[in-house]
């Protein structure tokens, strides 16, 4: 039986790595941000192709955009 964790300690985690994804998300340049979308497209993007039904998200805040997957998707 697995023992959970204290909730304090797993919020506590929890808000660090998300203050540690915004600071660097934030830290990027809109060249290098678009360019790095553009290369999580082309990794992802071939294993999409086959599939009949895909979900999606809209990025949030400082989040890494994966619209240009749809931008790919509707070629």
């Amino acid at each position: 039986m697995a023992v959970p964790s204290p909730s304090s300690d797993k919020a506590a985690l929890r808000a660090a790595a998300i203050a540690r994804r915004r600071t660097y998300a934030r830290s990027l340049t809109p060249e290098l941000r678009t360019e790095l979308e553009a290369k999580l497209a082309d990794i992802v993007l071939p294993h999409l192709i086959a599939a009949r039904v895909i979900g999606f998200h809209h990025p949030m805040k400082d989040e890494i955009s994966p619209l240009a997957l749809l931008d790919g998707l509707g070629e």
